[in-house]
């Protein structure tokens, strides 16, 4: 079973936090301190002497922390789907006051401590003023119940709100406990894709990304893996009726990978550059945990969708280029 995750490992993808972390996921808060040491060197002012230098330390909030201060009352801006627009746009959060006191991550700091009962003294005092700033946000920025909601705004004219709740245990872990419009409402909307998957076929593929949001990983790989499977089959059928010099029964028996470099020229390039996918999510059904899928999930769906977005450009770039052919030819026709 993989170790729980941090609250500062979610730093950068934060749109995952807020609308892909299934319901009552475990995340980390550590309470321990950030210490760093910095030199300054005062000019003594005479070339003989040697410059004077001050030993800094400072005590700073952990990542964790200030990334949790920053879910409670920054102000973010998230480039993600609506789905009350059914499109990709900039969700912005509200922010909430904070004291000025603890805006600033740095929580103490000391010059030239000389000895180890000084030092000790020192991250006591840094430890308590740290305790004292957990303290008050756990008193002013959330409820009675430990429990707090980051509530976004999409930039479109409605301004759809969007509703995300929180619950900080007693033991230093955050769960979300809520979701307002619920998690599958976040994923796109997968009938613009009714022209190369089949109906079931996009049913299997909600099917994923419901089992997601129920903290289901291994089930939803399986879903996954059959739209993979689908694809290259499908282009396996199609390489077949035009290359007479495959084998059939060789083509269908060949490894995954092995029958992806085979269909190279009538796969999406994603997929063909990509094709250890497979293996990864074979891998998630077959020998990880539970916790493993999950964690592993959106990278997955994502890779999943750009190849049926390749797929469905150059389908939609086909017909493109036969409607505008037959454009050409009835003006040349007609010029002549």
């Amino acid at each position: 079973m993989p170790d729980i995750k941090r609250l500062s490992e979610y730093k950068g993808s934060g749109k995952n936090l807020l609308f892909s972390l299934p319901l009552y996921a475990k995340i980390k808060i550590e309470l321990d301190l950030s210490i760093k040491h910095d030199g300054e060197v005062i000019d003594s002012g005479s070339e003989e002497e040697c410059p004077y230098i001050l030993e800094h330390t400072l005590f700073y909030e952990n990542a964790d922390f200030t990334y949790l201060k920053t879910l409670i009352s920054a102000e973010m801006n998230i480039y993600n789907y609506c789905p009350f627009c059914k499109k990709d746009l900039i969700l912005k959060s509200k922010p909430k006051e904070i004291s000025d006191e603890i805006k600033n991550s740095l929580v103490s700091q000391d010059t030239n401590i000389d000895s180890e009962e000084t030092y000790d003294a020192c991250i006591n005092y840094a430890n308590k003023k740290f305790k004292e700033r957990y303290n008050y946000l756990i008193e002013n920025l959330l409820d009675s119940n430990r429990n707090f909601v980051v509530e976004l705004e999409c930039t479109s004219k409605k301004k759809h709100n969007i509703q995300i709740f929180f619950h900080l245990s007693e033991d230093n872990f955050l769960l979300k406990i809520g979701q307002y419009p619920a998690i599958i409402d976040f994923e796109r909307d997968l009938s613009l894709y009714k022209g190369i998957l089949k109906k079931n076929e996009i049913k299997e593929l909600n099917r994923a990304f419901g089992l997601k949001s129920h903290g289901v990983g291994i089930g939803a790989f399986v879903y996954l893996r059959r739209i993979f499977e689908n694809l290259v089959f499908k282009k396996a059928e199609l390489a077949l009726q035009n290359d007479s010099t495959l084998n059939r029964d060789e083509l269908l028996c060949l490894p995954m990978d092995k029958k992806i470099k085979q269909l190279e020229n009538y796969l999406p390039d994603f997929l063909v550059n990509n094709k250890f996918l497979y293996g990864i999510i074979s891998k998630g059904i077959h020998e990880l945990e539970e916790e493993d899928c999950l964690l592993y999930f959106d990278a997955v769906k994502d890779a999943i969708l750009i190849i049926l977005d390749e797929e469905l450009e150059s389908i939609n770039k086909e017909k493109r280029k036969k409607e505008i052919s037959k454009h050409l030819e009835a003006i040349h026709s007609k010029l002549k």
